[in-house]
């Protein structure tokens, strides 16, 4: 583990993410299942950084594993669960800042399977960990995902998705014939694994 000493994980998915200490530092250890992940990821992190959009810097690598820059706070999953009210909006336009600045940075690609896990809140904006799908897509696309993940959330109140899901439209730019188009697909997969309840009506009523 790069000569780490591992603390404690975030989560994992496609990418292990590891809160580690090397040297009485602390860093994040992002880990791979396979060199290519590990690359694609490595290459992917770079070229946002450059590009302005909030995500850690990268310290060191091997073929399957990245370290970078520790980032202090709690997960957007955790501050839209319990954390103040007042928040929701902003954490919207922050993680909506981050979706439109990776569409930007790398045309024609798409954030999938938008994890709320894998973003940590610094104040009022983001720091993007790691993007455990990466699609062919549009930003339409690619909003209509997140805002399917976030209202598959179980464990956020139902009171917080609405007005959050609304705010990142509207700061995304996506209009609601775009989202029309775009939510059926990922829709259907969510519903299918019995995940999300809403049809794709109720999803545009709240927009």
């Amino acid at each position: 583990m790069l000569g780490c000493k591992e603390i404690s994980g975030l989560h994992a998915k496609k990418c292990k993410i590891l809160l580690v200490e090397k040297q009485n530092t602390k860093y994040y250890l992002l880990a791979y299942a396979t060199k290519d992940a590990c690359e694609m990821q490595y290459n992917m992190l770079s070229l946002l950084r450059l590009r302005g959009v909030k995500v850690p810097k990268v310290v060191q690598r091997t073929d399957d594993e990245v370290l970078v820059d520790y980032v202090e706070g709690k997960t957007l999953y955790e501050e839209l669960s319990q954390g103040p009210v007042f928040k929701v909006t902003l954490l919207a336009q922050a993680l909506a800042k981050i979706l439109t600045g990776f569409v930007a940075a790398i045309p024609d690609k798409r954030i999938g399977n938008v994890d709320l896990r894998s973003y940590i809140v610094k104040g009022t904006s983001l720091v993007a960990m790691d993007f455990d799908c990466v699609l062919t897509g549009t930003l339409a696309e690619e909003v209509a995902d997140a805002v399917c993940s976030v209202l598959s959330e179980k464990d956020v109140p139902e009171s917080r998705k609405a007005p959050f899901v609304k705010a990142m439209v509207q700061a995304c730019g996506v209009n609601r014939e775009e989202l029309a188009k775009a939510l059926p697909e990922v829709s259907a997969l969510l519903r299918e694994a019995g995940k999300l309840k809403l049809t794709d009506q109720q999803i545009l009523g709240l927009i």
